[in-house]
This record gives C-alpha cells, structure tokens and sequence, in this order.
C-alpha cells in the first residue's frame, strides 16, 4: 500500500464516480488517494479501521473466517465500491477481510481527522442510509436464489444478464463462483456436465469454456424468472 499524490488523478476518479456529490462537507474534508498491489488487503477481520474507503479502479474481494474454521466469501466488487461503511456505523472492528484481486485504487478518507463533519453530514448520512438498504436488498436477492435455485440455473442467469451470447468465452470461473456464490469447485462440476450436455464446450485455453447452445441457457434462466 503506497499514498499517491496525485491530485489530477483524484480528481478523476471523483469526478467519474461522483463522489463529492455524497457529501455536502467534501470541501471540508481530507483525502487521500491509495494504491494497493494486488493480493494486498485493504484491511483485515478484526483490525481497526482507520479509513472509510471509496474504492475507485480495480476488483476486490469480501471473505471471511468462520467460527467453525470454514471459509467464507461474502461479496466481489469491481471498479467501485464502498468498504468501512458497517465499521464507520457501528464503530467496531473491521467485520470481513477485503483483498485486492488486482491492482486497486482508493479515495480514504481519514476517520481521526473527518469523523465530526461526517456525523454532521446529512447528505452523506443519507447516502448511507440508501446504500445499506442497496446492500440489505442485494444480499436477500443472492440468499434467496442461492436457496431456491440451483446453480446452474443461477449460472444461466448470471451469463443471459450479462448478455454473453453463442460462441462468447465463459473464463475467470474463480470470479464467477464468488458471483454466484458457490464454490470454484461446485461451479467447474456443474459446468463439466453442462458441457456434456451440449451447453458449453471446451475452449482454446484450459479453464475455458465457449457457450455452445445460448438457447438452453436463456431456458434455464426462465426457471428463475429474473433473465
């Protein structure tokens, strides 16, 4: 992790992402822009959490350790997203590890120092308040189908509204299980008998697959409704 000073850079990735416009105080604040290699992590289960972090360039990971030892992986962001939010409410430990799965670019905003103008910020009070319910909604939409369907059925979802269409390269399988939330193993059983069953089929470089027959993927996603 490295500090980037940089101040038409960040300027660019506040502008792209809209950031100011979250908080009425933005003129107020301090910031900072941070860099992280990937296989970093921005911060780990349990550590104080000094910075609420608007990620701006690059994927990451949310995972974590259960009590039983079992590892967990919670969510995948790519290009923007914001970490510290639950942390900066509750004013406790950090509650997952977040890595990055490449190179990252953040916007932090220093806690020690900021913390008066956010309590007081009603637009970015506001704010949070929408993205916990974005969340909230989001994580009941992805429990629900990972009860209800199965995973191919969610995979074929996960292609169709993607717009992947006959012919297209299905890779990253690692990055589409955490999407799907499933295991990389799960996911590559289900698409070998996909692919058995005429659906996909092996492609040019190992670990991926060209969609063969789009119309039973765009059938299987109809048992979900949501294609």
């Amino acid at each position: 992790m490295k500090n980037v000073i940089n101040l038409k850079l960040c300027k660019t990735f506040v502008d792209k992402h809209k950031i100011a416009s979250y908080l009425s105080t933005w003129d107020y604040i301090s910031i900072k822009l941070v860099f992280y290699k990937k296989g970093e992590f921005l911060y780990t289960y349990g550590s104080s959490l000094e910075n609420f972090i608007f990620v701006v360039q690059g994927n990451i990971k949310l995972s974590s350790t259960g009590k039983d030892g079992e590892y967990h992986h919670l969510n995948l962001y790519q290009d923007f997203a914001v970490i510290g939010d639950v942390e900066y409410i509750l004013e406790c430990p950090a509650t997952a590890d977040v890595e990055a799965l490449t190179d990252v670019y953040c916007i932090e905003i220093p806690l020690s120092t900021n913390r008066s103008y956010l309590d007081q910020d009603i637009v970015f009070q506001r704010y949070l308040n929408k993205l916990q319910a974005q969340k909230l909604s989001n994580m009941d939409t992805m429990e629900m189908h990972k009860e209800v369907y199965r995973i191919e059925v969610r995979l074929a979802c996960y292609l169709i509204n993607l717009q992947y269409k006959e012919k297209d390269t299905m890779k990253d399988l690692k990055k589409i299980s955490f999407q799907l939330h499933c295991s990389y193993r799960q996911l590559l059983r289900v698409i070998q008998k996909m692919t058995l069953d005429g659906i996909f089929e092996h492609g040019s470089s190992r670990g991926n697959y060209l969609i063969k027959n789009i119309s039973a993927l765009k059938a299987l996603a109809k048992k979900a409704d949501i294609s």
